[in-house]
Protein backbone atom coordinates (compact mmCIF):
# COMPACT_ATOMS: atom_id res chain seq x y z
CA UNK A 1 0.00 0.00 0.00
CA UNK A 2 1.16 3.15 -0.65
CA UNK A 3 1.81 5.81 1.59
CA UNK A 4 -0.54 8.23 0.12
CA UNK A 5 -3.00 5.68 0.57
CA UNK A 6 -1.87 4.70 4.21
CA UNK A 7 -2.55 8.30 4.88
CA UNK A 8 -6.04 8.53 3.50
CA UNK A 9 -6.68 5.73 5.63
CA UNK A 10 -5.85 7.39 8.51
CA UNK A 11 -7.45 10.52 7.77
CA UNK A 12 -10.52 9.20 6.69
CA UNK A 13 -12.54 9.26 10.35
CA UNK A 14 -11.51 12.49 10.62
CA UNK A 15 -12.30 14.12 7.59
CA UNK A 16 -13.75 13.66 3.97
CA UNK A 17 -13.41 15.24 1.04
CA UNK A 18 -16.46 15.57 -1.31
CA UNK A 19 -16.53 17.42 -5.00
CA UNK A 20 -20.00 18.24 -6.86
CA UNK A 21 -20.97 20.05 -10.30
CA UNK A 22 -24.04 22.30 -9.90
CA UNK A 23 -26.18 21.73 -12.47
CA UNK A 24 -29.15 24.06 -14.14
CA UNK A 25 -31.64 23.02 -16.75
CA UNK A 26 -34.25 25.49 -18.03
CA UNK A 27 -37.40 23.36 -18.44
CA UNK A 28 -39.72 23.41 -21.73
CA UNK A 29 -42.23 21.66 -23.50
CA UNK A 30 -39.88 19.18 -26.14
CA UNK A 31 -41.83 18.75 -29.24
CA UNK A 32 -39.55 16.91 -31.06
CA UNK A 33 -38.24 14.49 -27.96
CA UNK A 34 -40.22 10.84 -28.64
CA UNK A 35 -40.23 8.18 -25.90
CA UNK A 36 -40.42 4.68 -26.46
CA UNK A 37 -43.02 3.46 -23.42
CA UNK A 38 -40.88 0.86 -22.55
CA UNK A 39 -41.16 2.99 -18.68
CA UNK A 40 -43.69 3.38 -16.49
CA UNK A 41 -42.86 6.52 -14.34
CA UNK A 42 -45.23 7.08 -11.48
CA UNK A 43 -45.17 9.30 -8.23
CA UNK A 44 -43.57 7.38 -5.39
CA UNK A 45 -46.03 6.90 -2.75
CA UNK A 46 -46.81 4.72 0.60
CA UNK A 47 -47.66 1.98 -1.90
CA UNK A 48 -44.11 1.80 -3.46
CA UNK A 49 -42.14 1.45 -0.10
CA UNK A 50 -41.97 -2.50 0.19
CA UNK A 51 -40.79 -2.66 -3.49
CA UNK A 52 -38.15 0.27 -2.67
CA UNK A 53 -36.92 -1.45 0.25
CA UNK A 54 -36.31 -4.86 -1.62
CA UNK A 55 -34.77 -2.86 -4.79
CA UNK A 56 -32.27 -1.57 -2.86
CA UNK A 57 -31.63 -4.60 -1.05
CA UNK A 58 -30.98 -6.28 -4.10
CA UNK A 59 -29.30 -3.13 -6.07
CA UNK A 60 -27.28 -0.72 -4.07
CA UNK A 61 -23.68 -1.06 -2.44
CA UNK A 62 -24.40 0.55 0.72
CA UNK A 63 -27.77 -0.64 1.70
CA UNK A 64 -27.73 1.32 5.19
CA UNK A 65 -26.93 4.14 3.52
CA UNK A 66 -29.72 4.06 0.94
CA UNK A 67 -32.43 2.58 3.18
CA UNK A 68 -31.68 6.09 5.88
CA UNK A 69 -31.86 8.33 2.54
CA UNK A 70 -35.10 6.52 0.98
CA UNK A 71 -36.47 6.56 5.15
CA UNK A 72 -35.51 10.32 5.02
CA UNK A 73 -37.63 10.73 1.68
CA UNK A 74 -40.49 9.51 2.98
CA UNK A 75 -40.57 11.38 6.44
CA UNK A 76 -39.63 14.66 4.75
CA UNK A 77 -42.34 13.70 2.46
CA UNK A 78 -39.85 14.57 -0.80
CA UNK A 79 -41.23 14.21 -4.08
CA UNK A 80 -40.02 11.75 -6.65
CA UNK A 81 -40.94 8.88 -9.30
CA UNK A 82 -40.13 5.29 -9.80
CA UNK A 83 -39.32 3.86 -12.56
CA UNK A 84 -40.87 0.07 -13.62
CA UNK A 85 -39.80 -2.29 -16.65
CA UNK A 86 -42.45 -4.43 -16.79
CA UNK A 87 -43.83 -4.43 -13.54
CA UNK A 88 -40.30 -4.26 -11.67
CA UNK A 89 -38.46 -1.25 -10.43
CA UNK A 90 -35.22 -0.40 -12.08
CA UNK A 91 -34.85 3.15 -10.88
CA UNK A 92 -36.06 6.16 -8.98
CA UNK A 93 -35.27 9.60 -8.56
CA UNK A 94 -36.62 12.51 -5.97
CA UNK A 95 -36.69 15.98 -5.70
CA UNK A 96 -37.85 19.15 -3.46
CA UNK A 97 -39.56 22.34 -4.46
CA UNK A 98 -40.09 26.15 -3.37
CA UNK A 99 -41.12 25.91 0.69
CA UNK A 100 -39.30 22.70 1.68
CA UNK A 101 -35.73 22.16 2.95
CA UNK A 102 -33.14 20.11 2.03
CA UNK A 103 -29.53 19.20 3.36
CA UNK A 104 -28.07 19.92 -0.22
CA UNK A 105 -30.05 23.05 -0.62
CA UNK A 106 -27.50 24.16 1.81
CA UNK A 107 -24.81 22.68 0.99
CA UNK A 108 -24.99 24.71 -2.83
CA UNK A 109 -26.43 27.61 -1.66
CA UNK A 110 -29.90 27.13 -3.15
CA UNK A 111 -33.23 29.07 -2.31
CA UNK A 112 -35.68 27.50 -4.41
CA UNK A 113 -38.48 30.02 -6.39
CA UNK A 114 -41.88 28.78 -7.43
CA UNK A 115 -40.87 27.55 -10.50
CA UNK A 116 -38.03 26.06 -9.66
CA UNK A 117 -36.82 22.23 -8.12
CA UNK A 118 -33.86 20.30 -7.24
CA UNK A 119 -33.48 17.32 -8.08
CA UNK A 120 -31.36 14.00 -5.94
CA UNK A 121 -30.73 11.47 -5.43
CA UNK A 122 -31.43 9.52 -9.47
CA UNK A 123 -30.45 5.88 -9.66
CA UNK A 124 -30.89 3.28 -12.05
CA UNK A 125 -29.88 -0.10 -11.31
CA UNK A 126 -27.01 -1.30 -12.85
CA UNK A 127 -28.18 -4.29 -14.30
CA UNK A 128 -30.15 -1.47 -16.22
CA UNK A 129 -27.93 1.13 -17.49
CA UNK A 130 -26.63 1.23 -20.68
CA UNK A 131 -29.73 0.44 -22.18
CA UNK A 132 -31.38 3.94 -22.77
CA UNK A 133 -33.46 3.68 -19.68
CA UNK A 134 -31.57 6.42 -17.69
CA UNK A 135 -31.92 8.58 -20.75
CA UNK A 136 -35.84 7.92 -21.11
CA UNK A 137 -36.60 7.99 -17.40
CA UNK A 138 -34.85 11.87 -17.24
CA UNK A 139 -36.45 12.59 -20.35
CA UNK A 140 -39.89 11.35 -18.82
CA UNK A 141 -39.79 13.52 -15.35
CA UNK A 142 -38.34 16.23 -17.03
CA UNK A 143 -41.56 16.45 -19.42
CA UNK A 144 -43.74 15.63 -16.12
CA UNK A 145 -42.13 18.37 -14.18
CA UNK A 146 -42.81 21.04 -17.43
CA UNK A 147 -46.75 19.75 -17.17
CA UNK A 148 -46.43 20.79 -12.99
CA UNK A 149 -45.36 24.08 -14.36
CA UNK A 150 -41.91 23.60 -13.30
CA UNK A 151 -39.23 26.28 -15.58
CA UNK A 152 -35.50 25.42 -14.00
CA UNK A 153 -34.49 22.09 -12.58
CA UNK A 154 -30.85 22.28 -10.44
CA UNK A 155 -29.08 18.79 -9.41
CA UNK A 156 -25.74 18.35 -8.63
CA UNK A 157 -23.01 15.31 -9.65
CA UNK A 158 -20.11 13.90 -8.46
CA UNK A 159 -17.28 15.87 -10.23
CA UNK A 160 -15.96 12.29 -10.89
CA UNK A 161 -18.99 10.37 -12.58
CA UNK A 162 -18.11 11.19 -16.26
CA UNK A 163 -20.92 8.88 -17.82
CA UNK A 164 -23.30 11.10 -15.35
CA UNK A 165 -22.24 14.59 -16.42
CA UNK A 166 -22.25 13.35 -19.84
CA UNK A 167 -25.76 12.36 -19.43
CA UNK A 168 -26.68 15.82 -18.20
CA UNK A 169 -25.28 17.39 -20.51
CA UNK A 170 -26.91 16.23 -23.47
CA UNK A 171 -30.42 16.99 -22.04
CA UNK A 172 -28.81 20.52 -21.95
CA UNK A 173 -27.84 21.03 -18.41
CA UNK A 174 -25.29 23.91 -17.53
CA UNK A 175 -22.84 23.66 -15.16
CA UNK A 176 -23.22 26.80 -12.39
CA UNK A 177 -19.83 25.63 -10.99
CA UNK A 178 -17.76 22.96 -8.44
CA UNK A 179 -18.20 22.84 -5.13
CA UNK A 180 -15.75 21.00 -2.48
CA UNK A 181 -17.24 20.28 0.57
CA UNK A 182 -15.04 18.44 3.70
CA UNK A 183 -16.36 17.27 6.46
CA UNK A 184 -14.77 17.04 9.82
CA UNK A 185 -15.25 13.49 12.25
CA UNK A 186 -18.66 13.24 11.28
CA UNK A 187 -20.24 16.20 12.99
CA UNK A 188 -19.93 19.58 10.73
CA UNK A 189 -19.14 20.37 7.28
CA UNK A 190 -17.44 23.22 5.12
CA UNK A 191 -18.49 24.17 1.71
CA UNK A 192 -17.86 27.53 -0.10
CA UNK A 193 -16.51 28.71 3.15
CA UNK A 194 -19.62 28.31 5.18
CA UNK A 195 -19.90 25.71 8.36
CA UNK A 196 -23.04 23.28 8.07
CA UNK A 197 -24.00 20.52 10.69
CA UNK A 198 -22.60 17.00 8.81
CA UNK A 199 -25.64 15.02 7.22
CA UNK A 200 -24.14 11.39 7.46
CA UNK A 201 -27.04 10.50 4.36
CA UNK A 202 -26.22 13.71 2.14
CA UNK A 203 -22.95 14.58 2.80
Amino acid sequence: MSLKSKLGEMLAPVFRKREDVLLCKELKAEPGQTLSGRLEVVPVGPQHLKALVQFIHEHHGNVTRSLRMLDDCFRHRYEGRVAFLDGQVIGYRWWVTHGMSHPQLKLYHLSLREDEVFAFGLYIARAFRAHGYATEFLATTQQQLVGLGYRRLYNAVGAGNVPARRLYDSFGSKELGLYVSISFFSLAACCGGRWLRYDPVWM
